[in-house]
């Protein structure tokens, strides 16, 4: 995986701003009484931000570069945090390897992007249970609901992907690439 100097500029702004635009989601995410509440306000935003990345540096690896980034910069708040981060970009290109070659093609790399925040959803639910020992998930739902909200947080993510590829990269396609 090796990127030109303005991959590295494109993978640390996506990093930067999933960072900055995310804490407000973050913190819109609380006012909703749901299990996985961050993740159903993350999902559009995550899955428009690594549309974006995608859409710029269209390889295998972006993602990984820009979870890395993440991970890093997030572990400084919580080890836990970083390492669910850590998690879902790595099972992302190994998923993304398997299932999505291409990520040239639009639909591809839509579907890609929408993947990361239902994996990240799983992975701080794994991360949060297992080694937090915070039971909470459980107790108001279970497997079924933890299945229901990764549907969901795919959804929530394709749409972010749809109005990023939609609305913002026809925009930009003149400005760069």
């Amino acid at each position: 995986m090796k990127f030109d100097v303005r991959e590295i500029a494109a993978i640390a702004l996506v990093a930067a701003l999933t960072i900055v635009v995310g804490f407000v989601f973050y913190t819109a995410g609380n006012l909703l009484p749901v299990p996985g509440n961050k993740f159903l306000m993350f999902g559009p935003f995550l899955g428009f931000m690594i549309a974006m990345a995608l859409w710029k540096v269209p390889r295998h690896g972006t993602v990984l570069a820009v979870n890395g980034v993440f991970a890093l910069i997030m572990v400084n708040i919580s080890a836990f945090m970083g390492l669910a981060i850590a998690l879902t970009g790595i099972f992302w290109e190994l998923l993304s390897l398997i299932l999505f070659r291409d990520l040239k093609k639009k639909r591809i790399r839509m579907g890609a992007a929408a993947l990361y925040p239902a994996l990240s959803f799983f992975f701080a639910f794994l991360v949060s249970h297992y080694m937090t020992g915070n039971v909470l998930f459980l107790m108001v739902g279970g497997p079924l609901t933890l299945g229901t909200l990764m549907v969901v947080i795919f959804l929530l993510g394709l749409a972010g992907a749809f109005l990023g590829e939609r609305f913002i990269v026809p925009r930009l396609e003149g400005i760069t690439r």
